[in-house]
């Protein structure tokens, strides 16, 4: 009896059917969550044009100025209240199915990318582009991303991103004219879509940059920037649109979300994004010693910490110079990580230095250049040990995904609720000051806060009093206080 041949349509379509599940079985817990009070609030259930039939015009639209004029995100939530209503599992079920179509685009990338490097053979572009792939669907660094129904920017702008940068590398590598076109013309197209769900995503132009420049054809100076020009004009204007209508948007609430970053800034800055980018680091390396919601603090100083950060930063930079002029596909990988990262090194005071979700997309770099590493270890185990290398690899896989994908399961868990989020982040952190602030909350939620300017209300003291959880949401307070002595703060309970 003949076995069934697969073409090699059928064959991708399978393995892309396959690999995306695995992204969505460790998260698929979040279909039990529900919104929390963290951001989504005002991001989807407090904006009423995403319930309204006509409201997808206003989604196109910026006007009336809102928080996070994200224009393709809120048509996604649009649809989704059309289909479903205020119905959380039908969110959630959205964001695992776009963080499986990122992990196809994971696989799709490394191929393209390892292709090009002659050190593997076709069997092995393929082995380690599914193996960079799997780690990045199980690695429990995404899981503020695909756990988060206000993070949906993340998954979304990841499936335009990479698809985009897939187009790239086809443009840089086909010979037709007409295919160069129209491969351009979809990059285009893809970082539209990549611009209207993340304001994150305009590291792209830099990563096409560095594509051309380490895995592209041999061409003229003059053809690389004009071919690169229209997506730097492009980020410069989003970015002086985004950023003028935020500037509208906090000049009407009278409020900001920006911060002034400690003096002299010429070495704050520095000393902090080496600490931020170490920690990025580990956190993407070794998946097991992950956390949601981590905080960090501004580093004014020269500590042992901050010199290991410094050594570890310095010496990634060298190896990846190293690497990308000897091996430039995998200087490639590794240049990707902070080249996806660059939005958000703090060089615009936001006051949150350090985010999980912020490496969504960097973390391609460091899955693809994982799962050559395990190829090339399987590769060499399976020579000396004399077992198959498709078995190697698959233990190697399953020591370190297995794990990996517990761990993520686990801490999507957590996001089923306000107090069960933020009692784990401060089980893990008890200084975190964003986890303080929002338990308090929920704890307190039955008491309106005073105004921030004035008198206290005559009554404020009654109805402290009759909030049956007043006294734990007035100990979290006093301990956030002890960390932020903002006036916001003191004037919770009277203080």
């Amino acid at each position: 009896m003949r076995g069934i041949r697969l073409t090699d349509r059928t064959r991708t379509l399978l393995t892309g059917g396959a690999l995306a599940l695995v992204a969505i079985l460790p998260f698929v817990v979040v279909l039990q969550n529900g919104f929390l009070g963290f951001d989504d609030g005002s991001v989807i259930l407090e904006q009423p044009f995403l319930r309204e039939p006509g409201g997808i015009l206003q989604c196109l639209w910026p006007f009336p100025l809102r928080e996070e004029p994200l224009l393709l995100r809120d048509v996604t939530y649009w649809l989704s209240f059309q289909l479903h209503g205020e119905w959380a599992p039908g969110f959630a079920l959205v964001d695992l199915l776009l963080h499986g179509l990122c992990a196809i685009g994971v696989w799709a990338l490394g191929r393209r990318v390892l292709s090009r490097w002659p050190r593997l053979t076709p069997r092995g572009v393929e082995a380690a582009a599914l193996a960079g792939a799997l780690l990045f669907a199980v690695h429990p660094i995404h899981v503020e991303s695909v756990a988060w129904l206000s993070a949906r920017k993340d998954v979304l702008s990841g499936v335009f991103y990479l698809a985009g940068v897939c187009a790239w590398l086809d443009y840089l590598g086909a010979t037709d004219s007409v295919a160069k076109r129209r491969y351009y013309l979809w990059t285009g197209v893809f970082y539209l879509g990549a611009l209207g769900s993340k304001s994150g995503t305009v590291s792209f132009p830099l990563v096409l940059v560095a594509a051309d420049l380490m895995i592209g054809p041999p061409r003229s100076l003059k053809e690389r920037v004009l071919a690169a020009l229209p997506f730097v004009i492009l980020t410069a204007v989003y970015v002086k649109g985004y950023t003028g209508l935020l500037s509208s948007f906090d000049a009407a609430r009278g409020t900001s979300v920006l911060e002034r970053h400690p003096e002299p800034v010429w070495k704050t800055l520095p000393l902090t994004n080496a600490a931020v980018l170490e920690q990025y680091l580990w956190r993407m390396i070794l998946p097991l010693d992950q956390r949601v919601f981590s905080s960090q603090t501004y580093r004014t100083e020269l500590s042992p910490a901050v010199i290991r950060a410094l050594v570890v930063c310095t010496l990634t930079l060298l190896g990846s110079l190293w690497l990308g002029w000897r091996e430039r596909p995998l200087g490639f990988l590794l240049a990707w990580i902070p080249l996806a990262l660059a939005p958000f090194m703090n060089v615009v005071a936001t006051g949150i230095l350090y985010a999980e979700r912020y490496v969504y997309l960097s973390s391609v770099g460091a899955c693809l250049f994982l799962g050559v590493g395990l190829t090339l270890l399987a590769s060499r185990l399976a020579s000396r040990w004399g077992a198959r290398r498709g078995l190697a690899l698959g233990v190697l896989l399953a020591a370190l995904a297995i794990p990996a994908s517990l761990r993520a399961s686990f801490l999507a868990r957590a996001f089923r609720d306000d107090q069960t989020l933020w009692t784990l982040v401060l089980e893990q952190e008890p200084e975190n000051y964003i986890a303080l602030g929002n338990l308090a909350g929920w704890y307190g939620r039955d008491l309106d806060p005073p105004p921030e300017e004035g008198p206290y209300p005559a009554d404020f003291a009654t109805r402290v009093a009759s909030v049956p959880d007043a006294a734990q949401a007035e100990r979290l307070y006093l301990r956030l206080l002890a960390l932020r002595p903002t006036t916001r703060n003191a004037r919770r309970y009277g203080r």
